[in-house]
């Protein structure tokens, strides 16, 4: 409403112009807030907490899903995703 434009034509634009959907773009930076988050030595609670997803199944299956690793694994370096 706030931009006068119908939600799916929002969704289109963000995506044409970012090259990712909204909610890709936000998990993404969620992600990767979470992944300094666990190199800095924070809880994996407290690193799922903090990067804004409401509880810890979620935050496990959406890192799962973008890093192909569990939280746990990448905060021990086990992970063969990015862990600098």
């Amino acid at each position: 409403h706030r931009f006068s434009l119908r939600k799916e034509t929002l969704i289109r634009t963000f995506k044409q112009d970012i090259g990712l959907t909204p909610i890709t773009f936000l998990n993404s930076a969620r992600i990767e807030f979470a992944k300094t988050r666990l190199r800095a030595g924070a809880d994996i609670a407290d690193a799922g907490y903090q990067s804004g997803f409401a509880d810890q199944s979620h935050f496990h299956k959406t890192f799962v899903s973008y890093t192909a690793a569990t939280p746990r694994q990448y905060a021990t370096g086990r992970s063969i995703s990015d862990n600098n």
